[in-house]
């Protein structure tokens, strides 16, 4: 899912969290906030309100907050301030609200399988003016294109925003419909993970306390020393920029309550000088040196594999179980947790009673709580869970302590994660019904309407603010055949001349094209099935802001996200000149689902080597656009063997006569039987099995053939000695990292946490040098460490900034730019003047 706040005006803070930053301009307010208002109604949306400044600058736009189609777009104009002509004497009625509306239907993915794909949809009311584009129904709208503009929401210049979904796709959003995970039984689900680890820690766990703070990996239960903890915990496990945070939660009185240690042990002590020769544990770099930590373990306990032990140790729990061999009990899955006296002591993870979980089961202990609003007979609200937070010392609730709490930072906190079942407030068969209240004066609406108040232009006007009788026939009957995940492959985009004979029927290659698009074709028409289309009068209501700070940590893309992100128009550069590509949409949406993605294989290297954060994730595409030549293949130009030119054959890659059939393959060409064997090593042969029968697809392998498992002549250089090849057999067949999409996939991932980045300290992983953002020198350190010199370096350059304006918080660029570039070539500085066109891929339909 990819997805965005309706505004983009203030850039996000170096040190700013992203709900800091999505605070700014989706805050509760006392009047317009979720779920209730300040009468105490119902109100399940937000109010974005003191919306200033000029259109011209982008102050005051409202964009889509993810791809969709358009359900609703209803005119515009403001319902102004009135004096009912027919109240009594001395009453009036003001009401200052826009009544233009914009609905989008959005269709994405979260996970795996049917469950993965959800729909919601997301209303933009009050608007002052709707742009061109979202005024066309069935029209699609992409993430941070414009919507329009805010009108008036009582007296201020805003917007009211609302988030909702089915009962059916609530089910697959949270795993369920009502009530809290039955922790103690079972896991959370495995198809939809993302976000936060979480652990349930039964009260009967032991803890232990080790010298010097270093748990024995060789042990998953030492015999003696432990104590058992006494309470139930909840940990939540969190990965960023290289670190681990870990927060212990108890359970008082139905509130679930974080403990904070008196003194952190993980964040004191010297940082340990961990290296792929000398791994020591420590808090220090864990994230970036977890890999260390995996091939220690798995020395440990040799008849496990290292990918599965790096699963272990990033989700709790082996996930990727099609692909990935099961781990032994016995391995530990260590951590030093604060315990419910605030003093901290090691637990084993890795134990049957311990279940984990992950942000994708919503769980309870971070605050999500599923309120049922359908017994209010109007939308005042009475369900005794919110009552209860509005309840003060017993004192009767009042719109004055309503306010007030209203504007409480604790109850906004219970309230934003609450998920509510309740219809449309904007549904005309029931709008008046529902606010009768108005004219009965109570605690909660002191001063009421008159009845003529009421039935004058409340009502006209309400009724000029619904929009959901409309909705329902139009979702239902007229719009889901422009669903975005229904666009299929245009074969004549894809199917170039180079298919083609002289007489205009296809050659081999082309047939087989054809064929891959026929297939993947039916597979788009069948994946759209998964998506729940029907309306129905129950919904399930979102705090916009939550639901957006939610899924922003979700970056598993259906193949459409994914095939926006390869440029439509691209620059290539070498020593000499600049070349230029055009790709339509239908040729990156093939290559998506042909090979960058096969059987979800590029998500899951994405979420297994955390690199869902999306400065890291733009780094990594940057990457494989240009290792995987725009994501067309996923091996070396050649295969490793000489061409002509000019009439004689030369090696069109450096060092290629030496590595020859072990040329690049995988998302980030792996290249050299020594990689290839690390990463055999790294999988195990449980996974990359021996090849007994000695038939390799590539012929120049045999079981007897001899390979240079590095660059001889550096080899030489290092050791003074004459490099000696090897036999390879009977190792795996490296076809496997082609013909199986796992592997070609999770080998550039492998690759990029284990990467050797500084040669002097021995430190590892790419993501390093990712994190320190996407300056032209971060993309070029991130380049030299998955090329090594300087093919394609101006290319990713490009790429990443690109990525960047699509991925990232800004608003889209509408120009495109130049950028000058240098490169170190280590003799001399290389300056080229690179474009980044940023016209967007977009299905054109």
């Amino acid at each position: 899912m990819l997805i965005s706040p309706p505004r983009l005006n203030i850039p996000q803070g170096e040190n700013e969290s992203y709900e800091e930053w999505l605070n700014h301009f989706m805050p509760s307010t006392a009047r317009g906030g979720f779920p209730i208002g300040s009468y105490g109604q119902w109100h399940l949306g937000l109010h974005l309100t003191n919306i200033v400044g000029s259109s011209r600058t982008g102050e005051i736009d409202i964009y889509a907050i993810a791809d969709g189609i358009v359900m609703i777009s209803q005119n515009s104009g403001d319902i102004q301030p009135d004096v009912n002509k027919d109240a009594e004497p001395g009453a009036t009625y003001r009401r200052v609200n826009s009544r233009g509306v914009v609905v989008l239907r959005h269709e994405t993915e979260i996970g795996e399988g049917d469950e993965g794909k959800i729909v919601y949809y997301s209303v933009y009311h009050h608007l002052g003016i709707i742009s061109e584009k979202a005024q066309k129904l069935g029209m699609p709208i992409y993430r941070k294109e414009l919507i329009g503009y805010p009108g008036r929401v009582g007296a201020q210049p805003g917007i009211h925003m609302e988030i909702f979904c089915t009962e059916t796709n609530l089910k697959k959003i949270t795993g369920r419909i009502s009530g809290d995970l039955d922790y103690r039984n079972k896991n959370g689900r495995m198809n939809i993970i993302y976000g936060d680890v979480h652990f349930y820690i039964p009260a009967k766990t032991n803890a232990y306390t080790f010298t010097n703070d270093i748990p024995p990996l060789d042990k998953a239960q030492p015999t003696s020393g432990g104590v058992q903890i006494g309470v139930e915990l909840f940990l939540t496990m969190c990965f960023a920029k290289g670190q681990v945070e870990l927060h212990t939660r108890i359970k008082v009185n139905n509130e679930y309550i974080e403990i904070l240690p008196v003194a952190d042990r993980r964040a004191s002590g010297r940082p340990p000088a961990n290296t792929i020769t000398n791994y020591s544990f420590g808090y220090h770099d864990y994230e970036y040196d977890m890999y260390l930590l995996v091939r220690e373990l798995q020395r440990k306990h040799p008849e496990n594999a290292c990918s599965s032990i790096y699963e272990l140790l990033r989700f709790g729990r082996v996930i990727n179980k099609e692909n990935e061999a099961n781990i032994s009990v016995n391995v530990p899955h260590w951590h030093l947790i604060t315990m419910p006296d605030k003093s901290q002591k090691w637990v084993n993870l890795h134990q049957a009673d311990i279940k984990v979980f992950s942000d994708g089961d919503f769980p309870q202990w971070m605050g999500w709580k599923f309120i049922d609003g359908t017994k209010d007979a109007t939308s005042q609200c009475t369900n005794p869970e919110i009552m209860s937070i509005l309840q003060k010392d017993g004192q009767i609730i009042s719109k004055n302590s309503i306010a007030e709490k209203l504007t409480n930072s604790e109850v906004n906190k219970k309230f934003s994660k609450m998920i509510c079942k309740r219809h449309s407030e904007w549904n005309e068969n029931h709008i008046m019904k529902m606010e009768h209240w108005r004219i009965i004066k109570s605690t909660t609406n002191p001063e009421p309407m008159t009845a003529n108040e009421y039935n004058g232009n409340f009502k006209s006007d309400s009724l000029k603010l619904c929009f959901w009788r409309t909705l329902i026939d139009r979702n239902n009957t007229i719009i889901p055949s422009v669903g975005l995940c229904s666009f299929k492959i245009k074969s004549e985009d894809v199917i170039t001349k180079k298919y083609k004979h002289s007489n205009g029927q296809l050659n081999e290659a082309g047939q087989k094209l054809a064929a891959s698009i026929e297939s993947i074709n039916t597979e788009i028409k069948n994946y759209a099935k998964g998506y729940s289309m029907l309306l129905g009068e129950e919904l399930f209501f979102f705090n916009p802001a939550s639901f957006i700070a939610h899924f922003h940590k979700n970056t598993w893309l259906s193949n459409h996200e994914l095939a926006q992100l390869i440029p439509r128009v691209y620059y290539s550069y070498n020593a000499s000149n600049e070349s230029k590509g055009l790709l339509n949409y239908s040729t990156p949406l093939h290559r998506i689902c042909h090979i960058l993605n096969r059987n979800h294989a590029f998500n899951k290297m994405v979420r297994k080597y955390g690199l869902v954060e999306r400065v890291r994730f733009s780094h990594l595409l940057a990457q494989e656009l240009t290792e995987m030549f725009m994501a067309s293949t996923t091996e070396e130009i050649g295969r490793g063997r000489q061409q002509l030119k000019n009439g004689n054959l030369v090696w069109p890659q450096p060092a290629m006569e030496y590595y020859q059939s072990f040329y690049g393959r995988g998302h980030m060409q792996l290249t050299w039987p020594g990689n290839y064997e690390k990463y055999g090593n790294y999988r195990s042969k449980k996974n990359l099995p021996d090849n007994t029968k000695g038939i390799y697809a590539d012929e120049r392998i045999t079981t007897s053939s001899t390979h240079y498992w590095g660059n001889p002549k550096d080899e030489e250089r290092r050791t003074n000695k004459k490099a000696i090849p090897k036999q390879w057999y009977p190792r795996y067949d490296p076809a496997q990292l082609v013909e199986i999409p796992y592997n070609s996939a999770d080998s550039g991932g492998w690759y990029w946490v284990s990467k050797t980045i500084n040669g002097k300290t021995g430190q590892i992983n790419i993501s390093r040098h990712a994190d320190r953002g996407l300056s032209s020198d971060a993309v070029g350190r991130v380049s030299v460490m998955i090329n090594g010199g300087g093919n394609g370096y101006f290319d990713r350059q490009g790429f990443a900034t690109f990525l960047a304006n699509f991925l990232l918080n800004g608003r889209l660029a509408d120009r495109n730019i130049i950028k000058h570039i240098t490169r170190n070539s280590g003799k001399n500085l290389i300056t080229k003047s690179i474009t980044v066109d940023f016209s967007p891929q977009r299905n054109e339909k």
